[in-house]
């Protein structure tokens, strides 16, 4: 059997459309233009060289002196030899003249005959010949002439002289152009059969091996083969997960595994060949994977014996001949004895001769393989065949009872001698000067190419090869950008440009038809499940009859939706539904034979009062939910029913009408239950509906509540306000038709979208805070960037400041900050503004190293230098005397400034901290803060802890309140240490003072007081 790849050809039904198909056609019509390029091509080839087909020219007969078998044929020089086997009847010797018989074909008047010619003088007169015949014939009386065969330029005649065929003696004479030289009868080497393939098989052994639930020999990582379950299986794909492949046929011995089998392989151009001896059977199997269809051809012929045709065409066997791309053909009338005796190929290059031969009966066959048409002609059988130097060739019929009339036929044939090929002139056109051997190889490409790009079979493999082959044949033939040549190379590069187009759109289109195979194999499983269960003259209810034409009826309707999928085997959907539809019928004429018995309906009636009871029983709505669901279901068995009762026959009007009013009862009872059903439904939801509006609206508000406190950003509010309003309308989808939840819907949608904008605006507002807090920033260090950049001295140190300086990197993280804040037309303008300042800064270092000179002390103008005052220019005011004056830094200026507040704080002028005078040091001045805050119990300060503290912690308490007090100018390690020093010493006193620490004047108060 042969096994259809995934994608094979489609039937009309089954087009895939689309880019593909429109591709496709393009591509046959390249397909169409190619071949009629090559046409064109080899018929002008024709002209120049000839026809080479084969054709029969005439017959004539060969005449023997007496009653013969005849048995072989060949040429000699300018004679034929027949050989034949006389009945020895009363003779007592064997003569030559018995065996062996010269004849000359002659044509005269337009007929052929053969005439006799003399045996004296010939080769076979030699008198050493003639010895050793003697002498077979004298010591195997019974031997017999086998064959006559002209091989590696010697003549070699046969004889059996034993019970088996191998039991044999060979003449041989050398073959020169002087004529027959008689050499020895020791001739059994050169008769040797021919090896029977020109090509070595490989052994599959346990390096092939691969091991699973299905194990499988891996040969070439192309093919996967398997012998378990009882059947010789081929696989593509390497899984051992399944038994079923592309191919798969029965062996004897079920119970065999992989290691009870022999495997055989060989790689054949495009072709895998397989050898293959199942356990315990005698003959081998052969066969075929073809890698452009992907198919499997089972061919055993080519076990015993298979050569390759020229340049890897295809193989030629026993029998028959396979080529790549599927063409295959397998002729009647070969034996399994037949073995390849020689192979012949014409001058001219486009024909080849194969010769089979059966050593038993002598008969032989002949196979023509036409490079250019690339088939094999219809094989000539005969017995034996004489080539004359001119192509003719007479071929030999034996008789099956001895005769003196021998008929013989003449053809003329491609397979002329090379002398008599050589003798034609040399042409010098230019198909003459490429030759004919060049040209039909040319012309054989160019038609193959045509064939596979109008090939019905669609694989990936094809169009690859396709494209492949196209592309190459420029290459291989330089001649075909002539002009001569029709255009052919234009042709080939649209060839190969369509072909890969068609190999990228072909994935989809073997996907679609993957899909549809699956869908295909689906539907033939549930139909196969649903047939095989039907057993309707076997059933005892209603509800079994019901239910198949129920489930019948939608496996019927799932097959006409599977018949309009794309690609898909409409043939095989139809049988499919042929099938159903029997199946249909069947069962309906059960059913109706079933409902003419009364108590037909009674399941019916029984279920609707179980459905019944259900229904008074319920008491949620999910109780009667399912009541609900088996009424719908009863109601649609009801329904099939009455459509079946439409299509009975009316064998009995009376006993239908009483069925029709049974059902018609049943439809009354069943919508009867179906309304109580409904109302109770109604009755149940309203309350249970209600409780389920209000745990809904909680879970939302929990909702909205939740994402109200995680939205930290005006997206997340978005988010959550889009994911609230959603839940919102699902609420509505499944609460809107119910009037009285409404209201709140709508009132809580309000409320939701009312919060998260007032969040998403508070989060806004509050962003647009902090990016112009960031902003703000980054503006008070990009002012300074100049002034700073202006105290650098090289370029050097201008790089390394704005590159590493602390405050440029601060101003790189807020931009970064402003970028985060989604403010980034801010943060572009600070990453502009502080490149423009970069800039800046070299311009200006540049135009100082220009102009200045010691360090920028100096300002060079031509020849002349000038100081420069580099001091910053600030306004300061300073005592001068009995006043105080404004004056400019770096400069002499110097402006009196008159104000009577100002000249009342004359003692202040030349004090310059507030913590310190020439009276009260800094560290007074801190012990004192430190004492006042403790008893004002403020800065985290008390009497009792400070009283209470060691040294080291005291001095610990002093140094972070001076810390934070930088204004006042403490130094860390000095004020803070020597007012710790103090306060260990004041406290003390502190406590043995008493009340004598307050004033004078309240202590008399108290004393008043108390």
């Amino acid at each position: 059997m042969t096994q259809e790849p995934l994608a094979g050809a489609g039937t009309p039904g089954t087009e895939t459309g689309g880019s593909f198909e429109v591709l496709r056609r393009r591509l046959d019509a390249l397909g169409a233009q190619v071949r009629a390029a090559a046409e064109e091509l080899n018929a002008a080839r024709i002209a120049e060289y000839g026809d080479s087909r084969l054709s029969l020219l005439g017959r004539a007969h060969i005449r023997t002196a007496q009653a013969s078998l005849g048995r072989d044929l060949v040429q000699v020089g300018d004679v034929m030899l027949f050989g034949f086997n006389v009945t020895q009847g009363l003779k007592a010797r064997t003569e030559l003249a018995d065996v062996f018989a010269l004849y000359r074909l002659t044509h005269e008047g337009g007929a052929f005959d053969v005439q006799p010619a003399a045996l004296e003088g010939s080769f076979l007169t030699d008198p050493a010949f003639v010895r050793d015949f003697e002498e077979l014939y004298a010591y195997y009386r019974h031997a017999r002439l086998l064959q006559l065969e002209i091989r590696a330029g010697r003549l070699l005649a046969a004889f059996q002289i034993g019970e088996r065929l191998s039991d044999r003696r060979v003449f041989r004479w050398d073959l020169t152009p002087d004529g027959a030289r008689y050499l020895d009868a020791r001739g059994e080497r050169d008769l040797n059969p021919l090896p029977p393939f020109d090509f070595e098989w490989t052994r599959a052994g346990r390096d092939q091996e691969v091991s699973g639930r299905f194990p499988h020999l891996n040969i070439l990582d192309t093919l996967f083969v398997e012998t378990g379950g009882g059947t010789l299986t081929v696989k593509v794909e390497n899984n051992t997960e399944t038994g079923e492949g592309i191919y798969s046929e029965p062996v004897e011995e079920r119970t065999q595994g992989l290691d009870d089998a022999t495997f055989e392989f060989a790689r054949v151009g495009r072709l895998i060949l397989l050898r293959v001896l199942p356990y315990r059977e005698k003959t081998w199997r052969g066969l075929i994977f073809d890698t452009l269809t992907g198919r499997v051809t089972r061919e055993d012929a080519l076990t015993r014996g298979c050569v390759q045709l020229p340049e890897e065409h295809g193989i030629v066997f026993p029998g028959g001949y396979f080529l790549p791309g599927g063409e295959h053909r397998a002729f009647e009338g070969f034996t399994s004895g037949m073995a390849l005796e020689r192979v012949v190929r014409s001058p001219n290059g486009e024909d080849v001769l194969f010769v089979f031969y059966d050593q038993d009966s002598g008969r032989s066959a002949l196979l023509v393989y036409n490079l250019i048409r690339r088939e094999v002609q219809t094989p000539i059988s005969a017995h034996g065949d004489a080539a004359l130097p001119d192509g003719r060739m007479v071929l030999f019929q034996a008789e099956a009872e001895p005769t003196q009339v021998h008929a013989v036929q003449v053809w003329q044939t491609p397979f002329t001698s090379d002398v008599f090929a050589a003798q034609r002139p040399p042409g010098t056109s230019f198909l003459g000067r490429l030759g004919n051997a060049e040209l039909v190889r040319g012309v054989s490409n160019l038609l193959a190419l045509a064939r596979a790009a109008q090939t019905p079979e669609v694989t990936a493999a094809q169009y690859a090869a396709l494209a492949e082959q196209a592309r190459r044949l420029p290459d291989t033939h330089h001649w075909l950008d002539d002009e001569h040549t029709g255009g052919a190379r234009t042709l080939l590069r649209d060839v190969t440009a369509a072909a890969e187009a068609v190999l990228d759109e072909f994935e989809k289109v073997q996907a679609l038809r993957a899909q549809a195979a699956q869908t295909l194999a689906d539907v033939q499983g549930a139909v196969r499940r649903r047939l095989t269960t039907l057993d309707p003259e076997g059933w005892r209810s209603l509800p079994e009859f019901v239910t198949a034409l129920a489930e019948l009826t939608a496996l019927r309707a799932r097959l006409l939706t599977v018949r309009e999928t794309r690609s898909i085997d409409v043939g095989a959907v139809d049988a499919l539904l042929g099938e159903v539809q029997a199946a249909h019928a069947r069962v309906g004429g059960a059913t109706g034979s079933y409902l003419a018995d009364p108590a037909a309906l009674a399941p019916f009636h029984a279920q609707l009062d179980a459905l019944s009871a259900q229904v008074e029983a319920a008491g949620t709505t999910r109780d009667l939910a399912a009541a609900l669901n088996d009424l719908g279901t009863l109601a649609t068995e009801l329904d099939v029913l009455s459509d079946l009762l439409g299509s009975l026959p009316a064998e009995d009007p009376v006993q239908r009408t009483q069925v029709v009013e049974g059902v018609s009862a049943l439809y009354g009872r069943l919508n009867g239950v179906r309304a109580r059903a409904e109302g109770q439904r109604r009755s149940l939801g309203s309350g249970e509906l209600t409780a389920r509006f209000a745990a809904q609206l909680a879970l939302l508000a929990q909702t909205v509540t939740g994402a109200l406190g995680t939205a930290d950003t005006p997206e997340k509010a978005e988010e959550g306000l889009s994911r609230a309003l959603l839940a919102l309308e699902e609420l509505e989808g499944q609460f809107g038709e119910h009037e009285a939840f409404l209201p709140d819907i709508l009132a809580r949608r309000e409320e939701t979208v009312e919060a998260f904008e007032s969040r998403r605006q508070a989060l806004l507002d509050e962003r647009q805070r902090r990016a112009q807090g960031v902003a703000d920033a980054a503006d008070r260090i990009l002012a300074g960037l100049p002034a700073r950049a202006a105290r650098l001295s090289d370029q050097d140190a201008l790089n390394g400041f704005f590159s590493g300086d602390p405050l440029v990197l601060k101003l790189r993280d807020l931009t970064l900050k402003l970028t985060e804040l989604g403010d980034s037309v801010r943060a572009g303008d600070i990453e502009a503004r502080l490149k423009a300042a970069r800039d800046q800064a070299l311009r200006t270092l540049r135009d100082r190293a220009d102009l200045e000179g010691d360090g920028g002390a100096l300002i060079r103008l031509g020849r002349h230098r000038f100081s420069v005052n580099t001091q910053t220019l600030d306004l300061t005011l300073l005592p001068r005397g009995d006043h105080l004056a404004l004056h400019l830094t770096g400069t002499q200026f110097m402006e009196p400034l008159r104000d009577p507040a100002l000249d009342a704080g004359r003692a202040y002028w030349d004090v310059t901290l507030e913590s310190e005078s020439p009276d009260l040091s800094r560290a007074e001045f801190l012990a004192g803060e430190v004492l006042a805050a403790a008893r004002a119990g403020q800065e985290g300060l008390t009497l009792d802890p400070l009283r209470g503290s060691t040294p080291d912690a005291r001095a610990g308490l002093v140094a972070t309140f001076a810390a934070a007090r930088y204004r006042q100018g403490f130094q860390r390690g000095v004020h803070d240490h020597d007012a710790a020093l103090i306060l260990n010493a004041l406290l003390p006193l502190l406590d043995a003072a008493g009340p004598l620490v307050a004033p004078p004047e309240a202590r008399a108060l108290a004393a008043a007081f108390w």
